[in-house]
């Protein structure tokens, strides 16, 4: 407890104790059903420090409280280190606050007044319920509902209490850190508390909020907002908002804004987390919890996520809105959901499930596990020996750089291996492996069409090749043989179509006694059929 504290001015009005020589005030029903503060004139911004006058309050009635019957000796108390000011009155009242987002709370107020009719509210001598309210918000106004108690002293000795004001921004875009000092005098981290209430307003934000247990909101505009250290409650309200994480952050609530599946991409950002990996859990559409070590956020409204440089393991299976989902660096485990999810592994030896939805899948660097899930996604490897599955639906799988293996699984897919060699399986449906005029070439690949699921059969296609890569192809049984350009060779099984480049290619199909449908393109072509019927 402290005898130096902070309180809320009200304004000035009539006498409460218009009587002396007693402690009661005669007149505390005559503000009942009026309310102190508006929108216009918050009481957050009428915040003050109340101290002992220069003589002391020990020798009155109550060796630990303030005189009511206007004795100078025992009454008198300073307002930010100003004149002596004389006690005159004190009432507790049944009181509703409320807060600057417009909610609610009803309290015990403890109010005193001087003998000029300036009135305060009091903080509570204890950190009780009603403490606990007057802290939780900057405080808008306060209504008083009926009188509790009109006979009554002000204990000296009050709770030191941390009222919320408002850091606010401007409307331009906003560079706030500890020690940014606002047009009414507020500090982030200031002296008067590290518990801060920021409003960034409009522009494109970057703040943050330093130590303590803060209210962030960014407003309009594509605000970075770091919390700090602290339980931080942040909130992006309009824009595409970043929120970003470091190292001990504490236990936040982050709400994005804007409604679920609106579009407005509001991220958290954990890349500056070093102490270790993340593990994210979607609960629900775009809502979840992360946690790191002791730290924790839970979230609302967010689109995206951005790993660690470390492990982490994401999984957004509940969400099926469509998220976008970055490991970075690390061995990271990643799963979309139902929705139409970008995943990203980033560097290491990353796990990717895209879930159902139309996904898009980059493995980046690394020995990576891809499994495409239902719908048709799109899969670039990156580099690396990957290993992909297409699983359900029409897929686009590219192996790109490293020695890959891919599964097309069902559907219709379109495979290229990219550089290296790779082994690539088509499995069910009628999939198309397509062969790129590398400037290093394709390597050596193995293809296996596959024969179950089939219309029109698999394709092998070359016409990406110019004229200067002329192809040979050499079947040696039904549906199989090589195809080469002199320098990369492609071993190839179960495959019904060929679609030849724009050099003098050469076809030799005699061996196979299953008709296929050759596709020359342009060039001098020689062409020898199968021993069936060919197109």
């Amino acid at each position: 407890m402290a005898t130096t504290f902070h309180v809320l001015y009200l304004g000035t009005i009539a006498p409460l104790d218009p009587i002396e020589g007693n402690i009661n005030a005669e007149n505390a029903g005559a503000i009942v059903g009026t309310t102190f503060g508006s929108v216009g004139d918050p009481l957050y911004d009428h915040i003050h420090t109340f101290s002992p006058g220069s003589t002391s309050y020990t020798g009155g009635m109550l060796s630990d409280a303030y005189d009511v019957d206007n004795n100078v000796i025992n009454e008198q108390f300073r307002i930010d280190g100003g004149v002596n000011q004389t006690m005159d009155a004190s009432v507790v009242y049944n009181a509703t606050i409320t807060y600057i987002d417009g909610s609610t709370a009803a309290i015990s107020a403890v109010v005193f007044q001087d003998t000029a009719g300036r009135f305060y509210l009091a903080p509570e001598v204890t950190y009780n319920a009603d403490q606990v309210a007057l802290e939780a918000q900057p405080i808008r106004s306060i209504t008083f509902n009926s009188v509790s108690v009109s006979e009554t002293l002000l204990t000296a000795s009050r709770y030191d209490a941390d009222f919320k004001e408002v850091i606010d921004g401007t409307a331009g875009n906003d560079s706030m850190s500890p020690g940014y000092t606002d047009a009414d005098g507020d500090v982030i981290d200031g002296a008067d508390g590290i518990n801060d209430y920021i409003d960034a307003g409009a522009g494109n934000d970057s703040v943050n909020a330093g130590l303590g247990n803060d209210i962030v909101h960014g407003g309009t505009g594509n605000d970075t907002i770091i919390g700090g250290s602290g339980n931080d409650t942040l909130y992006g309200d309009d824009g595409l908002d970043t929120f970003r994480f470091l190292d001990g952050w504490g236990a936040d609530t982050v709400y994005g804004g804007t409604s679920t599946g609106e579009g407005n991409d509001d991220s958290l950002d954990f890349s500056s987390v070093t102490a270790g990996g993340i593990s994210v859990t979607f609960t629900d559409a775009e809502d979840g919890t992360a946690t790191q070590g002791a730290n924790s956020v839970t979230f609302d409204n967010i689109e995206r996520i951005f790993g660690t440089g470390l492990a982490d393991t994401i999984n957004a299976g509940a969400d099926a809105s469509g998220v976008e989902l970055y490991g970075q660096g690390g061995n990271d485990s990643i799963t979309g959901g139902s929705g139409d999810d970008i995943l990203s592994g980033g560097t290491g030896n990353d796990t990717l499930y895209a879930g159902a939805g139309v996904d898009t899948i980059y493995g980046d660097d690394g020995a990576d596990q891809i499994h495409a899930g239902d719908g048709a996604d799109s899969v670039l490897a990156g580099s690396g020996n990957d290993t992909v599955w297409g699983d359900a639906g029409n897929d686009a799988l590219n192996g790109e750089i490293g020695a890959d293996t891919i599964y097309g699984g069902d559907g219709n897919d379109t495979i290229n291996g990219g550089l290296d060699n790779d082994l690539l399986q088509g499995e069910a449906g009628d999939d198309t492996f397509l062969f790129w005029d590398y400037t290093s070439g394709w390597g050596t690949d193995t293809v296996v069409g596959g024969e179950t699921g089939e219309t029109g059969g698999d394709t092998l296609d070359f016409s990406d090749l110019t004229a200067v890569d002329p192809l040979t192809v050499t079947y040696s049984g039904n549906g199989a043989g090589t195809a080469t350009d002199g320098t990369n060779t492609v071993a190839f099984t179960e495959i019904e179509n060929l679609v030849l480049g724009d050099g003098a290619d050469f076809v030799d199909a005699g061996a196979s006694a299953e008709a296929a449908e050759i596709d020359a393109m342009g060039g001098d072509d020689h062409v020898e059929g199968t021993l069936a019927d060919d197109t």
